[in-house]
């Protein structure tokens, strides 16, 4: 049985929000020098939050502990993407960049993509930025050429080959009306498989779902 957020006055949107706020806040505030991942988690303020029930948690944690763990990796991808977008790329956002990197390539087949079309569509973040890191995220030449000399270095060639690009390119035609509506969201258009622009009325967001693996809130659900 799913656990119902603690705080039920939250809209879908506002769910997503405050568990990226969360995680950005978590992250930014963590100084590996001073304490261990554990200890700070054990301690850390932002956590005594009372709409903070048991699966919001279990996500911030898990978040927390993956970006740490990719640190090298995320933090490569998202220098990389603010060097090549420097006129979209927020310095302010860096953080959130990191977020959205990690689950995008090592969570969404647990996250499923209706899932993340729901942290991506909740209005944190500037979408004119959020589409430049998706579709970044999503051209295998730009990666190529941008950052996977760099994870190269310190990872397998064949895990970034296979594990982090190509599993992310498995979902890319199901990703696609993601980018679409991030899309239509940043410009007012949306770019059709021609080359020409189209206007396109704002889909309805999907209700979220539970994941198996990353056991998320009811955050996007009414």
């Amino acid at each position: 049985m799913a656990i119902k957020p603690k705080d039920a006055e939250m809209d879908p949107g506002e769910k997503c929000v405050f568990l990226l706020k969360k995680c950005v806040k978590v992250l930014e505030s963590y100084e590996p020098r001073k304490t261990t991942v554990d200890a700070f988690m054990e301690d850390c303020a932002y956590l005594k939050d009372k709409k903070i029930g048991e699966q919001e948690l279990k996500f911030i944690h898990q978040v927390f502990y993956g970006c740490c763990r990719y640190q090298k990796f995320l933090k490569m991808f998202v220098t990389s993407f603010m060097y090549k977008c420097p006129a979209t790329a927020l310095r302010a956002e860096q953080t959130l960049y990191i977020v959205i990197a990690y689950l995008l390539f090592f969570r969404l087949e647990e996250l499923t993509v209706p899932q993340f079309r729901e942290f991506l569509s909740c209005g944190y973040g500037t979408p004119p930025a959020l589409l430049a890191l998706m579709q970044y995220s999503l051209s295998v030449e730009e990666l190529e050429k941008w950052v996977k000399v760099e994870w190269c270095k310190i990872y397998d060639v064949d895990y970034i080959e296979q594990d982090v690009i190509g599993k992310l390119q498995s979902f890319k035609d199901q990703l696609k009306s993601v980018v679409d509506e991030v899309e239509y969201k940043a410009t007012g258009t949306i770019k059709a498989a021609d080359g020409t622009f189209m206007e396109k009325a704002e889909k309805k967001r999907t209700a979220g779902l539970l994941s198996n693996g990353l056991l998320l809130p009811e955050c996007c659900s009414s």
